[in-house]
Order: C-alpha cells, then sequence, then structure tokens
C-alpha cells in the first residue's frame, strides 16, 4: 500500500488543496493508519481536523469523534457531507442519526465520521467491532472538566477496555500541559502512543493585557474596541453566564441587531450561533464553552471581558481569532477583583488544587510585565527562548528603551 498516495488522495477528497497536508498532519496519519494511538498537540488553526477525517477514510470502519459540544458542528458536518463525505452525528438531539442511518451510511460508503459527546458514547456501544478509530478532540478536557461537572469523560477509557476490537485512539488538543498529558493518556487507555508537538506560537495573534481600575473603565475600554473593529468578526468572552447577559446587554445598546449570544436554552443558543457563523451577526457574547470547537476563520478580535481561569483558557480562547492566518488581537480586560471571583467559581466547582494553581498562574502571567506570549507557551511546556515582540507588555518594554 502507498500510504503517502493513498493520504494524498483522501485529502483531495476533503477538500483541501491540491491535496497538501504539514509534515506533522501526515506523519500523524500515517501513525494512525498503522494502528498506533497518536497524541496531537498542536495551534488552533493548525489543521487537527484533517488529520482525524483523513484517517477516517483510510481506515474505514466508523471513526467516533467526541467533541465537547455538538452544537457547533452542524456547520462541519453540512461541509462534509457537500464534499460526498460520509459524515454526522450520534446524541440525544431530534435530527441525531438513528441506528439504521448509521448502518445504512456505512454501508453505503464502508465508511462513517460519526461525532458525539462523552455522555452519549456509552450509548453506541452496540456499533462494537465496528468502531476502528475514535478521536478525542479537545482532550485537555478529560482532566480539565472530567474530575468536576463531566464525569463522562472518565468514563471513556473504561468503555474503550470493553469493546472486543479496540479502536485507534487519537487524543488532539492545542493547550495540554506536559504533565497533564500522561494522565490523559491513562485516562483514554491510550496505548503504543506516537507523541506530535506542533510549535504553538501563532504570529498572527497578538495579544494585550489592558487593566481596568474600576467597571465603568473596563466599560469603556471594550466600547472603545469594539468601534476599532467595527463591522469586523468578534467574541466577546464572559466567565459566567450571569455577565454574559449583563454585557450582551450593553453591547446590543450599542450596535442593536448585531450582537448574537451563547450559553442560553438549546434552541436558542443554536440559533443565535448558526447567525454568528454565517456572518449575519458580527458579534458574539458567550461563556467559554463556545471556544470549543467554533471555525470562523476571521475573527479579528477577541475581547476576554474578566480573568480567564487559567492559561489553558486564556490561549484557548485567543486562538479562536485569525484562523484564516491574517492578523487579529486578542484583549484581556483585568479588574483585580476577577481574581477573586473566579475563587468562587472554582470552589463552586470543586475544583482540585491544580485548579487553583492555574489560576494562580494565570494571574501571575496577567499581573507581570515579561512576554505575554512566552509565559503562556510555558505554562503549556513550550520553552520559547524569546520574546513574541508584539504583546502589549513587549511593546511597553520597547517604549521604555526609546
Amino acid at each position: 500500500m502507498d500510504i503517502k498516495r493513498n493520504i494524498k488522495d483522501a485529502a483531495r477528497q476533503l477538500g483541501l488543496d491540491k491535496g497538501t497536508l504539514k509534515k506533522a498532519q501526515i506523519q500523524a496519519i500515517e501513525a494512525a493508519v498503522r494502528g498506533n494511538d497518536v497524541f496531537l498537540v498542536a495551534p488552533t488553526g493548525f489543521g487537527k481536523s484533517a488529520v482525524f477525517q483523513t484517517t477516517a477514510l483510510l481506515r474505514k470502519g466508523i471513526t467516533v469523534v467526541i467533541v465537547p459540544l455538538l452544537s457547533l458542528l452542524r456547520d462541519q458536518v453540512g461541509k462534509l457531507r457537500e464534499l460526498g463525505i460520509s459524515a454526522g452525528y450520534f446524541c440525544s438531539e431530534a435530527d441525531s442519526m438513528t441506528k439504521l442511518e448509521i448502518l445504512l451510511a456505512l454501508e453505503e460508503q464502508e465508511y462513517l465520521i460519526l461525532y458525539t459527546t462523552p455522555e452519549s458514547l456509552h450509548e453506541l456501544c452496540w456499533l462494537d467491532p465496528l468502531i476502528r478509530t475514535l478521536v478525542v478532540d479537545e482532550c485537555h478536557c478529560v482532566t480539565m472538566w472530567g474530575y468536576t461537572f463531566r464525569e463522562a469523560y472518565l468514563a471513556i477509557g473504561p468503555i474503550l477496555r470493553l469493546l472486543s476490537r479496540r479502536p485507534v485512539v487519537i487524543a488532539m488538543t492545542a493547550t495540554a500541559p506536559p504533565e497533564i498529558r500522561a494522565e490523559i493518556e491513562q485516562l483514554l487507555s491510550m496505548d503504543q502512543v506516537r507523541r506530535f508537538q506542533v510549535p504553538l506560537h501563532r504570529k498572527n495573534l497578538t495579544f494585550v493585557i489592558q487593566p481596568a481600575e474600576s467597571k465603568k473603565q473596563r466599560e469603556k475600554a471594550l466600547k472603545k474596541l469594539l468601534a476599532k473593529h467595527l463591522g469586523e468578526s468578534v467574541i466577546i468572552y464572559c466567565p459566567t453566564k450571569v455577565m454574559t447577559d449583563r454585557v450582551y446587554g450593553m453591547v446590543n445598546k450599542w450596535y442593536p441587531g448585531q450582537v448574537a449570544k451563547s450559553h442560553s436554552e438549546a434552541e436558542e443558543r443554536k440559533r443565535n450561533e448558526e447567525v454568528f457563523l454565517a456572518g449575519q451577526q458580527n458579534i458574539i457574547v458567550a461563556t467559554n464553552a463556545f471556544g470549543m470547537g467554533v471555525d470562523k476563520p476571521d475573527i479579528r478580535l477577541v475581547v476576554l471581558y474578566g480573568l480567564p481561569l487559567s492559561p489553558l483558557d486564556f490561549y484557548q480562547q485567543a486562538g479562536r481569532g485569525g484562523r484564516d492566518g491574517k492578523k487579529a488581537t486578542c484583549v484581556l480586560l483585568y479588574r483585580d477583583g476577577d481574581y477573586q471571583n473566579n475563587l468562587r467559581i472554582l470552589e463552586q466547582s470543586g475544583t482540585t488544587a491544580q485548579g487553583r494553581e492555574a489560576l494562580d498562574s494565570m494571574k501571575e502571567i496577567a499581573d507581570s510585565d515579561e512576554c505575554i506570549v512566552r509565559q503562556t507557551l510555558m505554562f503549556l511546556g513550550e520553552d520559547t527562548a524569546s520574546d513574541c515582540g508584539k504583546c502589549s507588555s513587549c511593546q511597553r518594554k520597547r517604549r521604555k528603551k526609546a
């Protein structure tokens, strides 16, 4: 079997320009096709989806893709189907694939890319041994959420061990510090793992940390940012649903009819997210859950309206910007009271000491005069030798020297 030629043909089938893939993508696909488990750490916009989608076409059978949220995948499944790719999703929603539809799809094309959530995975055990590949997208959620409010993440490994024919496991993320990677592999029952790490720094992103002394000052800063990026696609992240509602109400007064909101009831959230992704509204105010899997390439501004819970969350949310390779800006509007608010959030979620340490690391980055990018990437396990030269800290240093 000419594996490189087959990979190129599959990539063309997926609509990738001339079937071209990056070296790390090809290496990860080759490892999975040969039967190895794969752990891929790569930045947002790298093309992690192309890795498991190409693998799915080559390995045949069913590729189950576990994602944090299904609400944002309708667009992705729709695009795959337009290309003639056999794809769908299985969950508790009304338009989920039925058992009969799954079997018919597999019979028609010999493969199926089937998206699901960790909570619905156990309902797919009847497909044993048709599941050839299992993908855990945003795999940092296994440890970040599994021990608190989504215990189903911790059940993935035990479910895999119940299958008569163990599938290849592909775990992928942009944000997994080295100390949790081995734990993720263990919890997912991964074996004979091939590990691939792509440099995480994306040079098209500019990071800004902007302190605000009061609530009014932060509101003014947000208004100024939105005016500067008028007509462009913008995400505003808020740490809680209550703040999301408040900021949405405020921004909607400034730009009536241009603002969507993501956190509410399933049907309303689905509708709001779809209009934003389609470009019918150019601003969305959202909780951090919206960052998982959103694939809108032209986001020019990401605003974090409050201190993130960790550098992992910070980089994950910032990474939604500039996925088309063009310049984008990520701005953290930070108040001193944010830290105490986040401590209360962690206490309510029953988080571990590890969560408190991550929050402390995020506060250190926000309060520091050192390069924002270098500090964040060091937390994520990438020790960069030099400052980025573009973030707000680096720019302050340059002005002082001048």
